[in-house]
């Protein structure tokens, strides 16, 4: 990963950490900036690991789910607002415990409360799920939080920000940000409490097909994206489900082909 962090510095990221998070699997990060920004590096860095790959001869895949009974491949989104003077907002003045300000409740709040209807944008593809149907991987199946709580989908940080980790690899980053930029909105505007932190939320949707019911169902969050876009998306997801419930996988054959009733 040593060459992806030099083209990534030559690009302009600043690049603050790495390591192996499982066979063929690492973790690269770069320093925060504006939603903006941070989309447009992580397009660019899918561009970089590919190019180092090419360099390799090996390739480089952004498959949320390659393997069962190994880690899935993530894209946690960590966010915070900070205000024009320069203050991160999660945190109150003076307190040094690892918490959560108000206005930061009520983020979390709307991402909650928004959270499977978003599903569609942060997990969106058939593979994607497969995340989730895989036990102690630190992927989240419900929406819940927790003060630096890794099974838990919005993880509180000790440097006052939330790490949204049901987000993977494939994920399209322009609206993934733009519908976490809404529920905050939404949580912040209606003064959304979350549950308790620890407590058990919400299931979130565990396939494809559901997470397309639950953005259908959600006017809100399918209203904040451009409507022709909006619509776009849907059909295209569905016709994806549909393929994908068409389709023979050997799984069906291993366990129907000697099947006698």
């Amino acid at each position: 990963y040593k060459r992806v962090h030099e083209y990534a510095n030559a690009l302009g990221f600043d690049m603050i950490e790495g390591d192996y998070e499982d066979k063929g699997q690492i973790e690269l990060n770069w320093n925060f900036d504006e939603i903006e920004q941070t989309a447009d590096r992580l397009v660019t860095y899918r561009q970089i690991c590919s190019q180092v790959a090419r360099e390799f001869d090996v390739e480089a895949s952004f498959m949320p789910k390659p393997f069962i009974g190994e880690m899935g491949a993530g894209c946690h989104h960590n966010i915070s607002l900070w205000d024009e003077s320069g203050r991160n907002t999660f945190e109150d003045e003076g307190v040094k415990d690892l918490h959560l300000s108000q206005i930061g409740r009520w983020v979390v709040g709307g991402i909650i409360k928004n959270a499977p209807a978003m599903m569609l944008i942060f997990a969106s593809t058939v593979n994607s799920y497969k995340r989730f149907w895989d036990p102690g991987q630190f992927a989240p199946a419900t929406a819940d939080w927790g003060l630096d709580d890794r099974a838990s989908m919005i993880r509180i940080s000790s440097n006052g920000r939330a790490e949204v980790r049901v987000p993977d690899a494939s994920v399209n980053p322009y609206l993934s940000h733009a519908l976490l930029a809404a529920a905050a909105a939404d949580g912040i505007g209606n003064q959304v409490e979350p549950p308790e932190a620890g407590a058990k939320g919400v299931d979130l949707p565990r396939t494809l097909g559901d997470a397309v019911e639950a953005f259908r169902d959600n006017e809100f969050i399918r209203t904040a994206l451009p409507p022709q876009l909006a619509d776009t998306y849907l059909e295209m997801k569905e016709n994806e489900w549909a393929q994908y419930c068409g389709a023979l996988t050997q799984w069906e054959f291993d366990q129907y082909w000697q099947a006698i009733p």
